[in-house]
């Protein structure tokens, strides 16, 4: 399951990389559907993931790999709602504490400025 997970991540990372390619090396209008509305980056995307599941699949330091990462999130402790909502609150006080903070330090740095370029 997890190499399919991590193929299909792959394959839609490569779509976008491959479209860009397109985009960035062919003429205009070159990236045209092949074959039932499916463009050309699609299909290059999509075959890499299938033979990046084929390849590994077949070697046990991946599988054995893989089933270590499963493992190892089971044992993940994961935030309840409030948990969230209660640290997701921290941040957004902390942040609008520090933007003040550097509001004053920009405010004050910006009138000794003024202030240095007046006396000249």
């Amino acid at each position: 399951m997890t190499t399919l997970v991590g193929a299909l991540s792959l394959a839609w990372t490569c779509s976008f990389a491959f479209a860009a390619a397109f985009a960035s090396f062919a003429e205009p209008g070159t990236n045209r559907p092949i074959v039932l509305g499916v463009r050309m980056s699609g299909v290059l995307a999509v075959a890499v993931g299938v033979l990046t599941v084929i390849i590994l699949q077949r070697h046990a330091a991946y599988q054995q790999y893989a089933a270590e990462v499963v493992e190892e999130l089971r044992q993940c402790i994961f935030p309840n709602k409030e948990e969230t909502k209660s640290d997701s609150i921290v941040v957004i006080i902390f942040s609008v504490i520090i933007g003040g903070v550097l509001w004053a330090f920009d405010y004050a740095s910006g009138a000794f400025t003024s202030f240095l370029y007046d006396l000249l």
